[in-house]
């Protein structure tokens, strides 16, 4: 019969499952034990599997019984119980089952069944199961009973009927202490807790098991556990991704539990669980977790390196029960194949055999293994109510498969925490229905393992403190109550997190995008509600750009209020392999960082922030508790002042396969920045908004309602919308191409040339010669798009004022009538017309090269004589029709001559402007080719026999004007085109630089 337990009353599913109970016991068996898992009748079934289909799992079962008869000392529980109680003991629970099992597979091997009979001799003689120094965890007592009881269930008709009675009252006895401090006990209450879905189990075994021949009383049991396991797997039904938030470790622990608990719930009860939306996607929490080489997984909340418990057997169960595709069946294989066999990394001897009894039950030899679909190609991977993402998980270990994971979630996973906020259940308390104390402060953490070596690395299981996780803390706050005067996030101080007071039950993490393209992954977060508000944060916004399988991007994006206490941010990286430890490394003698040598192949990093400062950071080890052992760790801390509210910091993590080359912060707008990072001779350039919120603030930046783009060799990557080609002439280079009418005024097209390289100049002297405009077919004039196209460049600059007052006096004085994004439309209808090439602008004039102090008193006096001219303009309109139209550069006129431009040098740099106006014929064949060009006289430019930066002109395939295109790629060039297809004639200006430029920082202007 199928039970649903979805909004039924709690009163109402008791008498159906009591009723369902009593049926049960109407069961006609002439053989009591084995009932578990399997029948009598199906144990020869077993026997023959054990040497054809399942003979990989006999064998693992065969060793393990192996080696313990090779040391009883230790895997035998102690004679006495003093020593029994001693210590933490759930190995003795844990090891029972495999060995029953094997007796039961093998009933001539009789030094195991007289190991197993001694084994369960000592157990039934302890007058407890319960651990002397943690009295109140009865853990350790649901392990044994369960080990226990399914061992009694495994060897009961081998056993004579003195030891059937002398077990069966153990298990009784034992089942009704369970059950007693179920009523009692936080586990009882907590659900999704990896303690209550252990001892829940334990319960429901021993109750299985004791209630063959005693009914009543074992009827309370069954119904307690089903009552709270439902509300269990009524819980897990809201959580679609497969995740758990007590992380993988933990994770497989309670999964381990579940899963038997779905198995013996259907069998025995009629109860069905198999299309529960966690089961069907619980195996990617196994496989979108593995790091290269299948031995790894994910540390997120308290963790050891992989897992507590299985998970080949839990792998296989959702492959016979649920997925039935074979993926379960391969990833079990593949992590059995490429188990260490020694290190950190080996499961401990109390849990590695501790399912290996149900994995054979449950192996499905039908179900040929088989990898999920597109293996063998790194994967993003999004877990939406734990939130993590993964990319490059469930590989084979080689140089090119490389792993990234991000945290940035809500308190107990998304599902649990809008539960307990929203309340829609009345059966559930509030958090103190849930128990997230394995989490850690750990929202916006990272880890990264370029070509699978483990760079950064969580901290694993340990005290639940920020500066053990890769993530921020700030000084000073006035709630600091460890680390004084550092704080970090909510909820951190203690062996477990604290989730029950004030703010911390708010405490949330969230991942605002992630994005794949190609081998490039884009993911952030925002963890501002992670922290209190004591602090003032308005923003703690993390950026993970995944560049190549050797480059990782990380960018924190910190806002506070004015009135904010913190002045410092410091940051943690954490690496547990005691092997290879970080050293301190500086990047091309500019910017601190750190290093890891793995056999010579060199793992780096590097970090400074908005104001290019770059501190030196502490590497420092620590150790702490963890499980029953101490653990090891190293990291990198680094410390940045909070000078003003807007805070960036840049770190750049690389492998030894990729050179570095440079790595600049170009733009630091209020909305956004965009970073030129230049990684084997190939510069990439990185745009990244920080308003994330506002849908017009990422229009504006990026040009789409993505949240970054990166442009890279001749390719624009729009995060979320896919790839494009980007025509571009040479390296280093845009083009502008403006169409004009011949009705235009003269005067009004000089002032707005004029004012488009003073303004232009005059903003790269304040260091943004580094600039990108957005594809636009608006119409525009010129005019206002120089003035556009640089405020755009300096919005974050103390001098965006400046430029905005001068804007508002052109727009006037261009009666411009509105104004959406940046396409700004001129109420007259008369106008320049004005295009972007292709998909941006690109204007190569450095600050350097100025042509005088003055400048911004000029563009401010050319604003003015912008009034006047266009007056006059008008009157003259007749008069200027046909005229060659004249340039204003700077205080300089350049006349235009016939056919050759006029060259000069200024300020004994080598510059060029020139001016040039040719004829063509539009059918000319090698024009369009691109091949003839015109030659640019002058000594400073000149080479050989051959000018420099010769260009050609040729017509644009599908448009109505002409494009120069450069030659030579020598030089840095900005070049500005005004064509008038009409008159198949040609107006260029040609800005030659042979010098490179070397960024600066925004906020400092020249004096």
């Amino acid at each position: 019969m199928k039970r649903t337990y979805v909004r039924k009353n709690v009163d109402q599913y008791e008498k159906q499952q009591l009723e369902g109970l009593s049926a049960e016991q109407q069961l006609k068996r002439t053989v009591l034990h084995p009932s578990l898992y399997f029948d009598a009748h199906d144990v020869q079934a077993l026997r023959q599997r054990a040497r054809t289909s399942h003979l990989h799992l006999f064998r693992a079962i065969r060793s393990a019984v192996m080696v313990m008869l090779s040391n009883p000392l230790y895997y035998l529980p102690p004679p006495k119980h003093i020593d029994f109680a001693a210590k933490w003991n759930e190995i003795y629970g844990n090891n029972l089952p495999p060995l029953a099992f094997y007796c039961l597979l093998c009933p001539e091997d009789k030094a195991a069944f007289d190991f197993a009979l001694e084994y369960m001799d000592r157990m039934a003689g302890y007058k407890n199961w319960l651990v002397e120094n943690a009295p109140g965890d009865e853990v350790p007592l649901g392990h044994s009973l369960t080990g226990f009881a399914t061992a009694f269930d495994f060897l009961y008709n081998s056993l004579e009927n003195e030891r059937r009675q002398k077990y069966l009252e153990k298990i009784r006895s034992v089942s009704e202490e369970m059950y007693e401090y179920s009523k009692v006990r936080s586990w009882g209450k907590q659900l999704l807790h990896n303690h209550q879905a252990t001892n829940m189990l334990a319960l429901l075994i021993g109750a299985l098991v004791a209630g063959v021949d005693k009914g009543s009383q074992a009827n309370i049991w069954k119904h307690t556990v089903v009552d709270v396991m439902e509300k269990t797997m009524f819980l897990l039904n809201h959580i679609v991704d497969g995740s758990l938030d007590e992380g993988v470790a933990y994770g497989s622990y309670t999964a381990k539990s579940v899963t038997q608990y779905v198995f013996l719930a259907q069998r025995h009860f009629g109860i069905n669980n198999l299309e529960n939306n966690w089961l069907k996607m619980h195996f990617w929490f196994y496989y979108a977790t593995l790091l290269p080489g299948f031995q790894r997984t994910v540390g997120v909340a308290d963790s050891n390196y992989n897992w507590f418990y299985g998970p080949e057997s839990q792998l296989v169960f959702l492959d016979k029960f649920i997925m039935k595709n074979g993926a379960g069946n391969w990833l079990a294989q593949q992590i059995r194949k490429h188990r260490p066999k020694d290190g950190p990394m080996v499961p401990s001897t109390a849990q590695r055999w501790s399912t290996l009894h149900t994995e054979f039950i449950w192996y499905a030899a039908e179900i040929a293994p088989q990898p999920p679909p597109d293996y063998g190609t790194a994967k993003m991977h999004v877990f939406p109510n734990w939130g993590v993402v993964t990319y490059g998980a469930g590989l084979p270990n080689s140089q090119t498969n490389t792993f990234v994971s991000f945290k940035s979630g809500k308190l107990g996973g998304r599902a649990v925490y809008d539960i307990v906020h929203f309340q829609p259940y009345r059966w559930i308390d509030g958090w103190r229905s849930f128990n997230p104390g394995h989490e850690h402060p750990d929202q916006n953490s990272f880890t990264f393992a370029p070509n699978g070596q483990v760079f950064v690395s969580e901290a694993l299981y340990g005290p639940k403190l920020s500066h053990l996780n890769n993530v921020l803390v700030f000084a000073p706050s006035p709630t600091s109550q460890c680390n004084q005067p550092w704080e970090g996030q909510l909820g951190e101080c203690a062996q477990w997190l604290k989730w029950i007071g004030d703010e911390v039950g708010d405490s949330t993490g969230e991942i605002i995008t992630a994005s794949q393209a190609g081998d490039m992954m884009f993911v952030s977060g925002e963890a501002v509600s992670a922290y209190t508000s004591a602090m003032k944060l308005k923003s703690v916004y993390r950026i993970l750009l995944l560049l190549n399988s050797q480059t990782l991007l990380v960018v924190d994006h910190i806002e506070k209020e004015e009135d904010s206490p913190v002045n410092s941010v410091s940051a943690f990286f954490h690496n547990l392999d005691i092997d290879f430890k970080y050293i301190p490394y500086k990047f091309k003698n500019k910017y601190n960082g750190a290093m890891m040598d793995v056999w010579d192949a060199h793992y780096k990093m590097f970090w400074f922030d908005h104001r290019g400062s770059s501190p030196v950071a502490r590497i420092q080890e620590a150790e702490q508790a963890a499980e029953f052992k101490k653990r090891w760790t190293q990291f990198v801390n680094v410390t940045f002042p909070m000078k003003n509210t807007l805070t960036r910091i840049v770190y750049l993590f690389y492998g030894p396969y990729v050179n570095v080359s440079n790595c600049r912060l170009v733009d630091n707008a209020k909305s956004g920045f965009q970073i030129s990072l230049s990684v084997n001779n190939t510069e990439n350039t990185i745009s990244v908004v920080t308003e994330y919120q506002n849908l017009k603030a990422r229009f504006d930046y990026l040009g789409f309602g993505g949240f970054a783009k990166v442009v890279h060799e001749n390719k624009v990557t729009k995060f979320g919308l896919g790839t494009e080609s980007v025509k571009k002439d040479m390296r280093n280079s845009r083009v502008l191409q403006i169409a004009h009418s011949d009705k235009e005024d003269p005067n009004f097209f000089n002032v707005q040339f004029s004012l488009l390289l003073k303004v232009s100049i005059y903003y790269r002297r304040l260091n943004h010669y580094d600039s990108y405009v957005r594809p636009s077919s608006a119409p525009l004039g010129g005019f206002t798009l120089a003035l556009v196209m640089n405020a755009m460049v300096a919005a974050n600059c103390q001098h965006a004022n400046e430029l905005l007052k001068l804007i508002k006096t052109i727009l006037k004085v261009n009666s411009v009538t509105g104004e959406e994004h940046a396409n700004i439309l001129l109420g007259r209808k008369e106008t320049l017309m004005v295009q972007f090439a292709e998909a941006t602008l690109h204007l190569r004039i450095a600050y350097r090269f100025a042509l005088s102090d003055s400048i911004k008193e000029e563009v401010q006096d050319s604003a003015e004589k912008a009034k006047l001219e266009i007056s006059q303009g008008k009157k003259n309109r007749k008069e200027d029709e046909g005229r060659t139209k004249k340039m204003i550069i700077s205080k300089a006129t350049f006349p235009t001559s016939k056919s050759v431009p006029k060259c000069v040098l200024q300020n004994k740099k080598r510059i060029s402007i020139c001016e040039f106006k040719t004829n063509f014929k539009k059918e000319d064949q090698s024009l369009e080719e691109g091949r003839t060009g015109i030659p640019l006289p002058g000594p400073a430019l000149r080479k050989g026999s051959r000018a420099l930066g010769q260009p050609a002109c040729r017509q644009v395939p599908g448009e109505g004007n002409w494009r120069l295109l450069p030659e030579n790629s020598d030089m840095q060039r900005t070049e500005i085109l005004v064509s008038k297809p009409e008159k198949k004639s040609i107006l260029c200006m040609i800005f030659y630089s042979l010098e490179d430029v070397n960024p600066a920082k925004c906020a400092t202007p020249p004096k």
